[in-house]
This record gives structure tokens, C-alpha cells and sequence, in this order.
């Protein structure tokens, strides 16, 4: 079974930390988020939370995952990054 780290949500000053470590007791790779955009509402119905509504702040920054690849290059040389 492989496994792999989530990061989405991470700060900034972690994410070294995060994939050093996940690399270092043996995780498959990291998951990264691709939220280009997220609308500031969202009027459809969000099925997995239970009142129906996204549970994130839609003005949450999201990483650019071509920057994180060159983050990550030099501390987790194993992970396979999330295709």
C-alpha cells in the first residue's frame, strides 16, 4: 500500500519540513491542491460537508504547484508529486 501526505492547507514555512519529513518515513509523495479559483459564492450544494456550503474561506491562497515541484526538489529527492 502506498501512501501520500496531503499538504493543502500547509503554511508556507512548513512545507520543507512537511516533505522532508513524509519522505523520511517513507510516504509515496505529496497531494497538492489545484484551486486556480474558487468563486467568493458558491450557490450549489457542496456534498461533503453536512449544511451543503464549502468549509475552506473562499479567499484561502493557494500554491502554485509548479513552484512547489522547485520547493520541494531539494529536500525530498523520493516523493512522486501528485499527477
Amino acid at each position: 500500500m502506498k501512501f501520500w501526505q496531503s499538504i493543502a492547507f500547509a503554511e508556507t514555512d512548513q512545507l520543507h519540513a512537511i516533505c522532508a519529513l513524509a519522505e523520511e518515513l517513507g510516504f509515496e509523495g505529496v497531494a497538492l491542491a489545484e484551486h486556480l479559483v474558487t468563486p467568493q459564492t458558491i450557490d450549489s450544494v457542496y456534498p461533503y460537508s453536512p449544511d451543503g456550503k464549502v468549509w475552506w474561506d473562499p479567499t484561502t491562497h493557494w500554491f502554485d504547484n509548479f513552484v512547489l515541484a522547485a520547493v520541494f526538489a531539494p529536500v525530498a529527492l523520493e516523493l512522486v508529486e501528485q499527477r
